[in-house]
């Protein structure tokens, strides 16, 4: 079962990619009227929620405290210090790296564990329940705001 969770992740990636491919940096912190997430904070977002997944998971987690503090909330017009679009990217790669590494090392008993962020265990119930949604739902969610923001930006959808 893991293989096919990590199949769709790896998909999500790709569709991530193609998407973030043709807009320039300038771009990327955008906020047409009506949306509520730009693709830099998209994208740092899609990171943050694996980097804690990879810890939850017992793995090597590298976002500091800052990432958290920049990517937790929804971003508003006036946001401008996010990273450079190659660098979130990067972080994006790297990340999910990471995490199938983790998600593929954890044993059952691990992810049948109940998840320890409480506020987040309805929807949640476990870590491997958490892990699965962050590998797929999650991403899949901010992936349809970025198609959003394409449209709004007059920009064609890649694939």
């Amino acid at each position: 079962m893991k293989q096919h969770v990590l199949q769709i992740a790896r998909l999500s990636l790709r569709y991530a990619e193609a998407n973030l491919a043709d807009i320039p940096d300038e771009k990327m912190t955008a906020l047409p009227a009506g949306l509520v997430n730009h693709p830099a904070w998209i994208i740092g977002h899609i990171a943050l929620a694996a980097e804690r997944t990879v810890d939850l998971l017992g793995g090597q987690a590298a976002c500091a405290d800052e990432c958290a503090v920049l990517f937790q909330d929804p971003p508003t017009e006036a946001d401008g210090d996010f990273p450079a679009k190659a660098d979130l990217l990067a972080a994006m790669r790297d990340v999910y790296a990471r995490l199938e590494k983790a998600f593929e090392a954890a044993s059952d008993e691990l992810l049948a564990r109940p998840l320890p962020v409480e506020e987040m265990r309805e929807a949640f119930p476990t870590i491997g329940d958490m892990a699965v949604g962050v590998l797929t739902l999650h991403p899949a969610l901010h992936l349809g705001q970025l198609a959003a923001w394409r449209t709004a930006m007059g920009m064609e959808l890649p694939i």
